[in-house]
């Protein structure tokens, strides 16, 4: 038993046949054939390869973005040592 909207108890009974899953309850039956269908594994893994050469791709553009900037601060920072000091 679940509790519902509003602390209603519900009771469902599940019921798996090949071609539906139902769902029986004292509100009604619902059938969710559609809810349930299943995605085909090759439009997953396509999903997955794409979605991790996106992270790559992310990742690979802040690693240069950084190594960039990095270098600059720190060859600034070795400029401003080896410069002399000037007096006004």
């Amino acid at each position: 038993m679940t509790r519902g909207p509003a602390g209603v108890s519900i009771t469902f009974t599940r019921t798996a046949c090949p071609s539906t899953l139902t769902e029986r309850s004292r509100l009604g039956s619902v059938s969710r054939s559609a809810a349930v269908q299943r995605t085909p594994a090759v439009v997953l893994w396509r999903f997955r390869v794409a979605a991790g050469a996106v992270q790559v791709g992310l990742w690979a553009t802040v690693a240069i973005a950084f190594g960039y900037f990095a270098q600059r601060a720190l060859e600034g920072a070795a400029a401003n040592e080896n410069r002399s000091p000037t007096t006004v």
